[in-house]
């Protein structure tokens, strides 16, 4: 939803900005354009730099597919036990570490893997074919 009101803003901020540009001499139709474009331009602003996080996660997306790149995903839970003040930890199995309890997700049908062109990620050649490890 916020895609479309940044898109809406930017269409009626360019405008109100053409509107400006070939009007800039009439006394009544310029500061009008000019009292639309403000609160649009800091509107946007508020909502670029609200989502800037997302907005890096994009740029980041949209490059790997320019570069035609593979993303690695991986759907894992975690499950927050907490008994008298202290969580409980396990011990991994893979590393000497502990941690909270929890795995990988299953997918239980092939839908989206063919829906999406979805490969199994081969860094985890001991992982099962449901696993969400794409």
């Amino acid at each position: 939803m916020t895609m479309l009101i940044v898109i809406f803003e930017l269409l009626m901020l360019i405008a109100a900005l053409l509107v400006f540009a070939f009007n800039a001499t009439n006394q009544i139709v310029a500061p009008i354009s000019l009292l639309i474009a403000g609160p649009l331009m800091w509107h946007l602003y508020l909502i670029f730099r609200d989502n800037l996080d997302e907005l890096k996660l994009f740029v980041k997306i949209v490059s790997l597919e320019i570069k035609k790149e593979k993303l690695r995903i991986s759907f894992a839970h975690l499950v927050q036990i907490k008994i008298d003040n202290q969580y409980l930890l396990v011990k991994s199995k893979r590393t000497d570490l502990w941690q909270p309890v929890g795995g990988v997700i299953k997918s239980y049908s092939n839908v989206v893997r063919a829906r999406f062109d979805l490969q199994d990620d081969c860094g985890f050649k001991d992982s099962p074919e449901d696993d969400l490890r794409l």
